[in-house]
């Protein structure tokens, strides 16, 4: 029985977590990657892993460096802010 409820809370976890993605960050992790600036996993979190790759880009485009997802670097790599609701 605990087995089971351990195992139920580690797929309640992960699954908890995979609901609170943002769809930008992840296609931001998915272009960061590509350009070799991205080394964690795609997850569609931000955490530290993906500000720091967001800084690395905005340094080599000379771009204000905040490590935050700006309309400006969103605008250099041709991803539409998310809509305002």
């Amino acid at each position: 029985m605990r087995r089971f409820f351990i195992f139920f809370l580690i797929v309640f976890l992960n699954a908890s977590l995979s609901f609170s993605a943002e769809p930008t960050v992840l296609i931001v992790q998915k272009k960061l990657k590509g350009l070799g600036l991205y080394h964690g996993p795609i997850d569609g979190l931000s955490g530290s892993k993906t500000n720091a790759a967001i800084r690395r880009y905005q340094i080599k485009n000379r771009l204000p460096i905040t490590g935050e997802l700006n309309e400006e670097t969103l605008h250099s790599l041709k991803i539409s802010p998310p809509s305002q609701k």
